[in-house]
């Protein structure tokens, strides 16, 4: 095995619209991955982060020595979207907000986070709108053979 493939892999977004800073951004948070993965025992690494401009961005690692690394970055992804990490992280959110005597600004976040699901929604009923304006469904008459 190649020394290179003993390295954890990284791919971070580096879409960054403020230039220089972005990049530092980046550097930081490979580093930061590769020290966890190599230090840590850690498979891969998922990271999401917001820079001071609002932009959303990733750091993703995984070790290439163990097999199966990048493959678990699957199971976080389902775990965000179908299982409850979700709210789990929400779950944590808000003990440390209380523990800090800042409940005010959990209920900041569910509500930023009602508002953007219910955004998300209208676009996606919209979408589905201009799609099929009628509303009408393409149906297969009983009488011709569908084949899937």
């Amino acid at each position: 095995m190649s020394e290179h493939s003993k390295k954890p892999q990284d791919q971070s977004d580096s879409n960054h619209s403020d230039g220089l800073e972005g990049f530092v951004i980046d550097v930081k948070m490979s580093e930061f991955s590769r020290d966890m993965i190599e230090n840590h025992g850690l498979q891969s690494i998922l990271c999401l982060y917001v820079s001071d401009n609002g932009d959303i961005n990733h750091c993703t690692s995984w070790n290439e020595s163990k097999d199966g690394s990048l493959e678990t970055i699957a199971d976080v992804f389902v775990n965000l979207i179908v299982g409850d990490m979700g709210d789990k992280v929400l779950g944590f959110i808000e003990q440390q907000c209380v523990l800090q005597d800042k409940g005010d600004h959990y209920e900041k976040l569910i509500n930023r986070l009602n508002d953007l699901t219910a955004t998300l929604v209208a676009a996606q009923q919209s979408a589905q709108e201009e799609t099929n304006p009628s509303g009408d469904e393409i149906v297969v008459p009983a009488d011709q053979p569908c084949h899937i």
